[in-house]
């Protein structure tokens, strides 16, 4: 009887810790505003992409990768990064902390070089979370 309490305890909290994990990486996905002018869209396929458009330039300048959530670290993986001559090339992997993460802002911090970065979201990830208008 003890051994099954054990199992049905360890069970439950399994469940408990994948489910906040799940829940954590759906608050990352969604449309941000960057910090630097930039907007950032973050797929839960675990791609990400990035524009920025420079004031007095047409073309924009875009970046593109993949991302994960371990824990209370957020890696971005740039394997596309404007290069030469405006050719993209392959960039690196930057792991970064969580310091704030909710259903407005997402504000973390570089762990290579310590930059700060705040994100303020746009558009959640699913449009049913949309505010709907209401009858005056």
């Amino acid at each position: 009887m003890k051994p099954a309490l054990t199992f049905l305890a360890l069970s439950m909290l399994l469940i408990s810790c994948s489910s906040l994990s799940g829940g954590r990486s759906n608050m990352v996905t969604g449309t941000w505003n960057y910090d630097e002018g930039l907007k950032m869209a973050i797929s839960p396929d675990g791609r990400f992409s990035m524009i920025r458009l420079e004031p007095n330039s047409r073309d924009p300048i875009t970046f593109a990768g993949t991302w994960q959530l371990r824990g209370e670290t957020f890696t971005l993986t740039f394997t596309s990064i404007p290069g030469m001559n405006g050719q993209p090339t392959a960039g690196g992997v930057e792991p970064c902390r969580i310091i704030l993460l909710n259903d407005r802002y997402f504000i973390y911090e570089e762990k290579h070089g310590g930059a700060v970065h705040k994100l303020t979201r746009i558009r959640p990830p699913n449009p049913a979370l949309e505010p709907t208008a209401t009858a005056p």
